[in-house]
């Protein structure tokens, strides 16, 4: 039986205004969230601008071929940004200042930069978004005697270390306690920290669990663990102005949906550093 003339037109004029009500409804939320985005006091309109300090591969360095900053920071960065609605930008800046850049002048919106999330670092004006568990280590030559998995085991041995770090702050916790003094050797970057020990100015070096991995990975002839990986039971976070509240909401529920959607652990894994997924 051919359907009635009448009743396809209303099924027709009813279709359409559910797709043209559809797509009204995900312009006004794209609209709704650039919107807000704009609201939020950035420092650039449409984008926001992430402080790093990119000495610390796989998480954040410069692509040597490229100039570009890369890295799982980075790309978990890029995601949320782009859940925003907004284009991820990245400020190169030594570790030690991140904060104070932050919190003083500004210069970005916030911190991705394997910054663990600390009491200490919440006093100075900053809130987190956690993302990925911390975890230290350190690394020595394989042909070394030196065997310690935390840092009271240093004791009487000279280390490298990025100063402004958690790693820094452990160091010293345990020197004060050594009977024979840590020589530790501090650096205002990671990179630096590591060809410190690269050129045999120190017995050991330590950072950051993921980092250590990579080195050790890359020269598996020269470089081990030291021992056991030190777990921090913190975490990394995204760290924003603790009086930016709407910025740190809407991080926090952009990482939520990177996470749900399964870009989160698809970055990490591109970078080997799933293990440390929350």
């Amino acid at each position: 039986m051919r359907p009635h003339l009448a009743r396809v037109l209303f099924v027709a004029v009813s279709l359409c205004a559910v797709l043209a009500a559809s797509s009204a409804t995900a312009a006004t939320s794209l609209a709704s969230a650039r919107t807000a985005s704009a609201n939020m006091g950035l420092v650039h309109k449409g984008e926001l601008i992430f402080g790093t300090d990119a000495t610390y591969p796989p998480m954040e360095s410069i692509n040597s071929n490229t100039d570009q900053i890369v890295g799982a920071d980075i790309g978990l960065g890029k995601a949320i940004a782009k859940e925003m609605g907004l284009k991820a930008v990245f400020q190169n800046v030594t570790f030690d200042i991140l904060i104070t850049e932050l919190t003083g002048r500004h210069p970005f919106d916030a911190i991705i930069s394997s910054m663990n999330d600390t009491p200490s670092r919440r006093k100075l004006g900053v809130s987190f978004v956690d993302y990925l568990k911390a975890v230290e280590a350190i690394v020595v030559l394989k042909s070394g005697e030196l065997h310690a998995s935390s840092y009271s085991g240093i004791c009487g041995w000279s280390i490298s270390v990025e100063s402004g770090t958690t790693e820094e702050a452990g160091l010293k916790a345990a020197n004060a306690k050594c009977k024979n003094k840590i020589n530790i050797a501090e650096f205002s970057t990671d990179t630096a920290a590591y060809e410190d020990f690269a050129s045999h100015h120190v017995e050991a070096y330590t950072t950051d669990y993921p980092v250590a991995a990579k080195y050790v990975k890359n020269h598996g002839t020269l470089y081990r663990l030291a021992g056991e990986v030190i777990k921090t039971g913190q975490f990394y976070g995204i760290g924003t102005k603790k009086s930016d509240k709407s910025l740190h909401n809407a991080i926090a529920a952009a990482f939520a949906e990177v996470k749900k959607s399964g870009q989160y652990l698809k970055i990490l894994t591109a970078w080997g550093v799933q293990g440390g997924a929350i």
